[in-house]
């Protein structure tokens, strides 16, 4: 009985890394990446997975709140211990995932520079 529930466990583990993984197979946990740009006002899970996971695992990484962006022109760092509480209260499991102890965190967009009105720099 105990193998039959260990060879189940192993397979559900083996079906939802190939579904994670946009149909690769892949056993090993997702190792987030260690530096990301985010677009908007909030760092969630899913700004911090690789580009090849798809599917329930990004979808349920948008739903896990990390933080707020940095301002333009300036980086945010995530410890790894806050990432993976974060992960847990999201619902899933930090065993899941390779966390690095630090994520470097900044706002993708460029610097817009402002003309006063009626001013010429040319």
């Amino acid at each position: 009985m105990r193998i039959m529930r260990t060879a189940l466990v192993g397979l559900g583990l083996a079906i939802g890394a190939v579904a994670a993984r946009g149909g690769e197979m892949s056993l090993a946990p997702i190792a987030l990446v260690a530096q990301a740009q985010v677009v908007g006002d909030a760092i969630v899970l899913a700004d911090l997975l690789p580009r090849d996971v798809a599917g329930r695992v990004r979808r349920m990484g948008e739903g896990v709140l990390l933080g707020r962006t940095p301002q333009l022109g300036s980086v945010r760092q995530l410890r790894g211990f806050a990432v993976a509480e974060a992960v847990e209260r999201g619902g899933l499991r930090p065993i899941d995932f390779v966390i690095p102890e630090v994520i470097a965190v900044e706002r993708a967009g460029r610097a817009v520079e402002w003309e006063a009105p009626g001013r010429r720099t040319w």
